[in-house]
């Protein structure tokens, strides 16, 4: 809910049913995110201040490059050491811990619009753990893309969310064992694009490496903390993950 009174394009009727229904007095009050944000996504899921770190990140790193963008989706609003158990609903990069924090992020987006935009997509939950892939708007075939309710091995999806809910079990060293592996494979992936005279977006080839990169690290010895106070994160984790029926690594 970004949208104020810079907008494109509205519906034809919006602003006289929005006149009509009190939300404001007439065209220069008009206001669509003032008008028509919810307590809901304002407070409790805590938009507003996503929204103020995401812009606080963007502007901090000067220059927005399709690099900046990726790592401001990554950010976890903190300046302590992140926990995953401690996330919290006010960072971009959302990890489910309780039930005040009961979801995450469940994939990410990096649009860089000129005359021939391209998508990166991370097609995964946790964007700090994945990497953004270079997509096309078009249809393509490929099975890795494939995610059902249930876990379904060889689903690039599921085996990432079987990944990560090993890795958050001691964050800080397996994420780095994670994050070394895999943003190598995402800056090949941008340099292959931009540092080209003739890019070509290879989506199918981009998700092969990622998919491959996920089996190789899911046989990699991934930590554990012990004692009580991981007890509980534990707890939710494998309730959540029998729901789905995705087995553990």
């Amino acid at each position: 809910m970004t949208i104020e009174k810079n907008y494109d394009l509205i519906h034809p009727e919006l602003l006289q049913h929005t006149i009509e229904t009190g939300r404001c007095r007439d065209e220069d009050d008009f206001n669509f995110r003032e008008q028509y944000k919810t307590k809901f996504m304002s407070f409790a899921a805590m938009g507003d201040k996503r929204r103020a770190c995401t812009l606080k990140v963007l502007n901090e790193a000067g220059k927005v490059t399709v690099s900046s963008a990726m790592n401001t989706l990554r950010n976890h609003n903190t300046e302590k050491e992140f926990n995953p158990q401690k996330s919290s609903m006010a960072s971009p990069c959302v990890h489910a811990s309780s039930l005040l924090t009961p979801s995450q992020s469940t994939a990410s987006m990096v649009s860089h619009i000129t005359e021939n935009p391209i998508h990166w997509l991370t097609g995964t939950s946790t964007p700090c753990l994945s990497v953004f892939k270079p997509f096309e708007v078009k249809p393509f075939d490929n099975s890795l893309m494939n995610a059902t309710r249930n876990y379904s091995s060889g689903s690039l999806w599921w085996e990432h969310e079987r990944l990560q809910r090993k890795a958050v079990m001691n964050y800080k060293q397996n994420a780095e064992i994670i994050t070394s592996y895999l943003r190598k494979i995402e800056g090949e992936l941008r340099s292959s694009i931009y540092e080209t005279n003739t890019p070509k977006i290879r989506t199918n080839e981009a998700l092969k490496r990622h998919f491959d990169a996920i089996i190789d690290l899911q046989n990699t010895g991934m930590e554990k903390k012990g004692g009580l106070s991981q007890l509980r994160y534990r707890r939710f984790w494998s309730s959540n993950s029998k729901k789905v029926n995705l087995p553990p690594l």
